[in-house]
């Protein structure tokens, strides 16, 4: 059984607001658009296995990572798969900007 990723509200928001910045960056909807992509990608490879996920127990039970495109997407396990809870740079500051499951 194909295992799915769901994006919470806020981790949709984060998509977005990463496809805004690279577009207004790179005057470039399609690099944008790859972008964005690639990251949802990742993500989709890792619901189908969630445990590969790096383990950040310091940020809340059962949150996980992965790394694409120079972002980190944090997510929990759940029975359908994966849910993201946030996507971050990996060059921001995360304890300042990590959003705690709720």
């Amino acid at each position: 059984m194909d295992r799915i990723a769901i994006y919470v509200p806020s981790a949709q928001e984060d998509l977005h607001a990463i496809w805004s910045y690279i577009k207004s960056q790179s005057q470039s909807n399609d690099v944008a658009d790859r972008v964005v992509a690639a990251i949802d990608e990742r993500v989709r490879v890792y619901a189908q296995n969630p445990e590969i996920g790096v383990p950040r127990s310091e940020l809340g039970s059962g949150v996980r990572c992965l790394t694409a495109k120079g972002f980190i997407a944090f997510y929990l396990t759940v029975p359908a798969g994966i849910e993201v809870i946030q996507v971050i740079h990996g060059a921001r500051d995360l304890p300042r900007h990590f959003r705690r499951p709720s």
